[in-house]
């Protein structure tokens, strides 16, 4: 058998006020946009679908699902949001249906959420009127980000 390290136990985590920033996501959200030149699927097409957002038990993530579709295609999938206290960075991840498994670091800047991940970013931002609008770019061959798709998200009751 070998020797295992035997290391402290990690502290509990602490909820902070970073953490509550996440309650904005929270609710079902209709979402109409459209997928921009640089989509691999169905450039150029319209995008209709549902977002929901709510927190896992403890309110240290959020969990979200999202069912949106553009032509005759359909882009499904489960995701987490949260914030991480010791790098002061919150980690986006996401899973859907073409296979993909994503991975966005990011955070709150005057207003306006960006998460970044290798090929893809995203940047979010909430009005006053109820909506939440997304801007997704994808990293091109010659590493330019390029518009993605565009979404524009109503908070249903």
């Amino acid at each position: 058998m070998a020797d295992r390290k035997i290391t402290a136990l990690e502290p509990a985590p602490v909820l902070t006020a970073e953490h509550e920033l996440l309650n904005v996501f929270v609710g079902r959200w209709q979402v109409e946009g459209q997928n921009k030149e640089a989509a691999p699927v169905a450039p150029n097409m319209p995008v209709v679908g549902e977002e929901s957002y709510e927190w896992l038990p403890g309110r240290f993530f959020l969990v979200y699902y999202w069912n949106r579709h553009f032509g005759e295609n359909a882009h499904l999938g489960i995701g987490t949001i949260g914030y991480d206290p010791v790098k002061h960075t919150y980690t986006m991840q996401n899973y859907d249906n073409m296979g993909y498994a994503r991975t966005y670091t990011g955070g709150l800047n005057d207003g306006i959420w960006l998460f970044t991940g290798d090929s893809e970013r995203v940047t979010i931002a909430f009005e006053s009127n109820g909506k939440m609008k997304a801007k997704w770019d994808i990293l091109s061959p010659d590493s330019n980000w390029l518009p993605l798709c565009e979404l524009t998200e109503t908070k249903l009751k």
